[in-house]
């Protein structure tokens, strides 16, 4: 009676990027019992295989590997539907698609849809808050992050920008808005934004490079920051660090 059994669950397991007989999640099991899930989970497995190659440097590498563990642990611990599952995986494989095909960021402001964006994650540190201080009194890991989408009008740039988050010990900054291409130089495009805050100005400067994106705020209004905080220093964005952001 053991043969028939083992012939339907081997009859049941789809090609997945891992061996089925092993699974023990319910994730694994998820995939394994669904033909279009495994399919995908196959393919994710060859494009993160790709993605990998395309960003040898040992800081990205580090990097990519970190970001996709904590996609994996955060897909094994949310109690998602097989739809929602399915979703789930189709965007990770675009987004590990479009990081790795896209050569030139210069043509992010061309490539932007109307409902959709990217993000971009930079790694830093912060000062930490006090309550007994007006100062930081230590620095911490970080992250500087900056979101764009196609702005309306057609020609503009929406950005949301955004220093020291991840990390709520921290006192961070953001501001957002619509930019201008103003021109660009051999090499670079720039976005120029200036907008009223609260009887104040705000303006800065979105430069996209070949292989970067440095954000610089010229001028601020102290009420984008936190007690302490400030646009010091400028954030530079690498390619490595780019991500699909959902619809809205």
């Amino acid at each position: 009676m053991l043969l028939p059994v083992l012939v339907w669950v081997h009859s049941q397991c789809f090609a997945a990027s891992f061996d089925c007989r092993k699974a023990s999640h319910r994730v694994e099991r998820a995939i394994c019992g669904d033909s279009i899930l495994s399919g995908l989970d196959s393919r994710l497995s060859q494009e993160w295989k790709a993605a990998s190659k395309a960003f040898p440097a040992s800081s990205d590498a580090a990097y990519l590997k970190g970001r996709q563990k904590a996609w994996v642990d955060d897909s094994r611990r949310r109690e998602l539907p097989l739809e929602e599952l399915r979703r789930r995986w189709t965007l990770r494989l675009e987004e590990l698609s479009f990081k790795r095909g896209l050569r030139d960021l210069r043509t992010i402001p061309d490539t932007l849809e109307a409902r959709t964006g990217v993000r971009l994650e930079s790694r830093g540190t912060c000062l930490e808050s006090s309550f007994d201080s007006e100062e930081g009194v230590a620095q911490r890991e970080a992250a500087d992050v900056l979101e764009l989408r196609r702005g309306d009008p057609p020609g503009l740039l929406h950005f949301e920008y955004a220093k020291c988050i991840d990390q709520h010990e921290c006192r961070g900054c953001d501001v957002s808005g619509l930019a201008r291409e103003v021109g660009s130089t051999p090499g670079r495009r720039r976005f120029r934004w200036k907008m009223e805050v609260e009887e104040d100005t705000s303006a800065g400067i979105i430069s996209f490079w070949r292989d970067s994106i440095e954000v610089v705020v010229e001028r601020y209004p102290r009420s984008l920051c936190g007690d302490g905080a400030g646009f010091d220093r400028a954030s530079t964005f690498r390619r490595s660090g780019l991500w699909l952001l959902p619809e809205r």
